[in-house]
């Protein structure tokens, strides 16, 4: 539109330059009349353009308005997409947590087997401590937690294990001739047959022992006593017979206790 103003100006500026340089009448009349038209077409292209300015306005005005009223529309958009988006990102990182906290258990408890996982040590167990804390699926944390307390009761067994084997060992090792003597006699008798624990006491000492080096023998031969029992009910079954009560009474006989007496029974299928 401003081009065709333009154009008409510049029409109406040469047909002027014409006139005054001595055209003649009916010239200057056919130029008169063109610049006339011109003004007049001139004059629908100003009201066009303020009609066309009118209707932008307008147009602008009615834009504004509903820009305005959808901003509310606008924001919570963008706030759902956060929203989806943060909500994600929770998802993810919770998906994370449980994959590293399962990990992390797998270290210290074999599912498998139900057992103490191997080279499960108690940093390895506090870390995985750790991890499960920060899961958020109950259900999860719930079976998490009870493999962790398992394998906390397995490791807190087995480090009481390794301590007194490892007293065991420091106790033989500045023990007396006397002592480890005793020892090595009371691990030949266990390689023969089986004994009770106060029957092997009694063993050493008839065969001279002090009470003191028949009991340290003892207890460091690393006899399981529940086994002794299992041992000498076979062996009892192998040339007689009895019945479960007759049996334990007679394991009891043996010097071993009820508990060791009945699993003694229990193995040998009574």
């Amino acid at each position: 539109m401003k081009k065709k103003i333009v154009a008409l100006l510049l029409a109406m500026s040469i047909s002027l330059t014409f006139t005054s340089c001595g055209i003649s009448e009916a010239d200057y009349n056919s130029v008169k009349e063109k610049n006339s038209k011109l003004e007049s077409q001139l004059e629908e292209s100003k009201k066009g353009v303020k009609k066309y300015q009118s209707d932008y306005d307008s147009l602008k005005s009615e834009f504004d308005t509903y820009k305005e009223k959808m901003k509310p529309f606008e924001e919570m958009e963008e706030a759902e997409a956060n929203a989806k988006k943060a909500e994600a990102e929770a998802a993810a990182n919770a998906k994370k947590a449980q994959d590293e906290a399962t990990a992390a258990v797998k270290k210290v408890w074999d599912f498998d087997n139900g057992t103490l996982a191997k080279g499960a040590t108690r940093e390895a167990y506090d870390a995985a401590t750790n991890k499960v804390n920060a899961v958020t699926d109950e259900a999860l944390k719930t079976s998490l937690n009870e493999a962790l307390a398992a394998a906390g009761d397995a490791l807190t067994q087995a480090e009481q294990t390794a301590a007194e084997n490892e007293a065991k060992q420091q106790a033989v090792a500045q023990a007396s001739i006397e002592q480890k003597n005793a020892l090595n006699k009371a691990k030949s008798y266990l390689d023969y047959t089986a004994f009770s624990y106060s029957g092997l006491v009694e063993q050493l000492e008839y065969e001279g022992f002090s009470n003191e080096s028949s009991t340290f023998a003892v207890d460091n031969c690393g006899a399981d006593w529940n086994e002794q029992a299992a041992k000498k009910a076979k062996s009892y079954l192998d040339f007689s017979s009895f019945s479960r009560d007759g049996l334990i009474e007679q394991l009891e006989y043996e010097g071993f206790t009820a508990e060791q007496a009945e699993y003694g029974a229990t193995a040998v299928g009574y």
